[in-house]
């Protein structure tokens, strides 16, 4: 039975409802442990559980920021600041555009190369370990945080236009809600910072 229990103010389209089951069997090959060794040889089962779903968060933070710069930009043709010059004339513009693009591409920079790295060596056989583990945790947040960063100031930039506008509106409400999520809340960044002082994280899912 589907329980409507997704009543938030973003990423209302991802529908992440809840499901009630009852006196219904469940094969054992349709199970899962998510603390146990993989039971598939291929290559992906041999990243972390926890790391596969925090992945894919990341990567939608990235996208999202990315539709807010792209919204952003010809909203700065036809936005005047006090009714002054337009606002893609403004130095201050110049900047603060400049730095929004330098945090989605960052982010997304480092993201693609711990990601790539981890891939490589599941590709190769071998299991990640902790280091290995942290490393793309800390891509995963800093990317989400990057992306949050971007999007206020593509806010910033739009000014009063902005908050007229559903694609930067939207991309702000999404960010908000993404944040939020487990994989990406400061308890990760507290864990890579304990396996950087080569101290075991606290979470049993990192």
């Amino acid at each position: 039975m589907l329980l409507d229990t997704w009543h938030t103010s973003g990423l209302q389209g991802t529908a992440s409802d809840d499901f009630q089951c009852s006196n219904v069997f469940v094969p054992y090959a349709r199970t899962i442990d998510l603390f146990g060794p993989p039971r598939d040889s291929s290559p992906v089962w041999r990243l972390p559980i926890s790391l596969r779903f925090a992945m894919s968060k990341a990567a939608a933070t990235c996208g999202i920021a990315r539709s807010a710069m792209d919204a952003l930009l010809p909203l700065l043709e036809r936005v005047s600041f006090a009714g002054a010059r337009p606002a893609r004339e403004e130095p201050r513009v110049h900047v603060m555009l400049a730095e929004a693009e330098a945090a989605i591409e960052g982010g997304r920079a480092y993201l693609y190369q711990n990601v790539e790295e981890a891939w490589a060596a599941v590709q190769a056989g071998n299991m990640l370990d902790t280091a290995a583990v942290a490393k793309v945790r800390l891509a995963i947040v800093s990317a989400a945080r990057r992306a949050s960063d971007a999007v206020q100031n593509c806010q910033e930039l739009g000014g009063t236009a902005a908050i007229f506008d559903p694609a930067l509106d939207r991309a702000e409400r999404d960010l908000n809600v993404a944040g939020q999520h487990l994989q990406l809340q400061a308890h990760v960044m507290e864990d890579v910072g304990r396996v950087l002082l080569g101290m075991t994280p606290r979470s049993p899912m990192f």
